[in-house]
């Protein structure tokens, strides 16, 4: 597989500058803050899974667990 570095650098920097974002607001002790950033802020989440999965650029995608949607984008 042939995996574009630059691509790749930039995919972790995007993540980590997310993630510094959103840790910045639950970390300032501030209850609306935190609240904010599970019920509006839009979060990057890369992550990899357990079993392939076919996508296709724009279709739309739901993470279940135990019954229950716990993620979705597109």
């Amino acid at each position: 597989m042939d995996i574009e570095l630059e691509w790749l650098q930039a995919t972790l920097n995007d993540a980590s500058e997310a993630l510094q974002d959103a840790l910045q607001k639950v970390e300032n002790g501030d209850q609306e803050d935190a609240l904010e950033v599970l019920n509006h802020d839009l979060v990057h989440v890369y992550a990899k899974l357990n079993y392939a999965v076919n996508t296709a650029l724009g279709l739309r995608f739901a993470i279940r667990e135990g019954g229950r949607t716990v993620g979705a984008g597109q």
